[in-house]
């Protein structure tokens, strides 16, 4: 048995993922060329169960190795062949995929009433336990499949926890050659090409939706990398925009209109670049889309720090794009954490490798994404008035005049309140890193209050999160997560005091239990806690503290902080 000899250096691993770099992002996938990529890494399990009537098998089989490149390894079982979606062999997974040939339902049902029968199945699933529901599409490209697939995703859009994989699109993109000819020997109506390709979607964005680290930050170079060129040689009119660097430049755009951060690292001198954005009116990408910027002739690795500050975020949540393999290997060496792109000569190979990213899907991208960006900027004009006030940070709070928003059991905010579980790092008092059907059996049993947050400044969009559940005379706040862009105003007193008012408008209680675990980052939350509570915490418990003590420290109205609650009355 053939073994694989396994990296531990950093830099190797880099340059064999910039190696499969070429197969995974390649504009037509080759089986073979797939079959050679051998991880030389750890790879940690993701179970998945697969509940379907055609042979998923091979979609399955080659979606290994795009797991593989974000260090996942898919573990599938499988139902028996099943139109009727029993799930008389339910077995609990990380992921379920739901599988279905809509053809062999084409003259038993109306495409609508074929859409509600499926969602009822699906809910069937989610009440079983499955925490993370995917399923496809009719791939079919007809009047009863566009009627089925609307219906479908309307009935989606309300299941949370329950997410729609695009089939359609995957076909659509191979063509013609997607359908199997030979389907009764193959027991599945996808042609190989169309498998491999399916393979990739889900490998790459479906799966990995739930699989891989979030990437919350793209930063690219700029010579060679955002465009053809050396600035400080070629000057800012000699750099070229390839159509592979405008390709390139618009897909970072559309990130950053879809709130995830574009930061830039160069070696050049700054006053150079300053200029070369000034001067460029024909780049897609534009100085209003960089969120974060260093450029100097220090180490990048250093200045990749430096942006992970600027942004408020970890190392961890970046992809690093550089044509030079020489500095990615010094990045990574640094932060291997950190996870990188080697940039293509002409851009179109990199956008390509930014449009199937792992990491970079999103099932769908909310107000709170898009005002993610906007609000960084801002945040530069909060510190600027909290240096003017100094030492005195009540004024400088005052001054903002903030309004905190909170919802109890808002059916809307589930997605939200599950994205805060899994996003946030500094304030995450618990970890319990909860998906959409964890926060929607709060909603159910518990309760659950979403807290948004704007100022003169900006709207903030939806920051916080706490989950409670009920204990005798006691409320336990089981979990609260707080985005980071919205620590350093001292309100995460009032955020939790309305809270306690919004659920107690619903239940009775006089003792408030915490339940706090620790972390690699989540020091500020065992910080807040251990100041209410006036002790040092466990490594991992729960503390009582009486609600009225909780209510007397309530400076609302010193803090010039107005709070308005939707769905309950304190």
């Amino acid at each position: 048995m053939n073994s694989v000899a396994m990296l531990e250096n950093p830099a190797d691993i880099c340059f064999e993922k910039i190696r499969w770099q070429p197969v995974l992002f390649a504009q037509k996938l080759s089986r073979l060329a797939l079959l050679s990529l051998k991880p030389r890494w750890p790879c940690a399990n993701v179970s998945v169960r697969v509940y379907r009537n055609y042979a998923f098998e091979l979609v399955a089989g080659s979606i290994g190795p795009f797991m593989a490149y974000y260090e996942r390894r898919p573990v599938f079982s499988y139902s028996d062949y099943d139109d009727s979606l029993s799930f008389a062999d339910f077995a609990p997974a990380d992921v379920a995929v739901v599988a279905l040939n809509f053809e062999r339902f084409r003259a038993r049902f109306a495409p609508e009433a074929l859409a509600a029968w499926l969602a009822g199945r699906l809910q069937a699933l989610r009440d079983l336990g499955q925490p993370v529901v995917q399923v496809h599409n009719w791939d079919a490209h007809d009047g009863a499949a566009a009627a089925f697939n609307r219906a479908l995703a309307a009935h989606v859009a309300a299941m949370p926890g329950v997410h729609l994989c695009d089939l359609q699109a995957v076909a659509a993109a191979v063509g013609d050659g997607y359908v199997e000819r030979k389907q009764d020997l193959t027991g599945t109506h996808i042609s190989a090409q169309g498998g491999l390709e399916a393979a990739r979607w889900f490998g790459l964005r479906w799966l990995a939706a739930s699989a891989a680290p979030l990437v919350k930050a793209v930063v690219v170079d700029l010579d060679n990398t955002l465009y053809q060129g050396v600035l400080g040689e070629d000057g800012v009119q000699g750099v070229a925009l390839t159509p592979g660097h405008a390709r390139l430049q618009q897909r970072l755009a559309a990130l950053s209109a879809d709130g995830i951060f574009v930061g830039m690292a160069s070696r050049n001198e700054a006053e150079d670049v300053t200029q070369l954005f000034a001067g460029r009116a024909d780049f897609p990408l534009q100085a209003a889309h960089i969120s974060a910027r260093v450029v100097n002739w220090q180490p990048k690795s250093d200045n990749l720090a430096l942006i992970a500050a600027q942004l408020r975020i970890g190392l961890d949540s970046i992809v690093f794009v550089d044509d030079n393999p020489g500095e990615l290997a010094e990045v990574c060496t640094r932060h291997p954490q950190l996870r990188a792109i080697h940039a293509g000569n002409d851009g179109a190979d990199t956008a390509a490798a930014l449009d199937w990213y792992p990491g970079l899907f999103r099932w769908n991208v909310s107000d709170e994404d898009r005002l993610r960006v906007q609000d960084l900027k801002a945040a530069g004009q909060r510190a600027a008035l909290g240096a003017a006030a100094g030492a005195d940070h009540g004024s400088y709070v005052r001054s903002l005049n903030t309004v905190l928003r909170v919802a109890l059991n808002r059916p809307a905010d589930v997605a939200r309140l599950a994205e805060l579980s899994v996003k946030t790092n500094q304030f995450n008092l618990n970890l319990l890193r909860l998906g959409a059907a964890d926060v929607q059996r709060y909603q159910e049993r518990g309760a659950t209050v979403s807290v948004g947050m704007a100022d003169n400044i900006s709207d903030s969009g939806m920051i916080a999160s706490l989950l409670f559940s009920f204990e005798d005379d006691a409320v336990v706040l089981d979990e609260a997560c707080i985005s980071c862009r919205a620590l350093g105003r001292g309100l995460e007193n009032l955020m939790l005091i309305a809270a306690l008012r919004a659920v107690a408008g619903a239940r009775a209680f006089t003792q408030v239990r915490f339940r706090y675990a620790t972390g690699p980052r989540n020091g500020p939350a065992r910080k807040w806690l251990e100041d209410l509570a006036g002790a040092a915490l466990d490594e991992q418990g729960s503390l009582a503290i009486p609600l009225d003590t909780l209510l007397a420290l309530d400076n609302a109205e010193a803090l010039n902080v107005r709070i308005d609650y939707f769905g309950t009355q304190p």
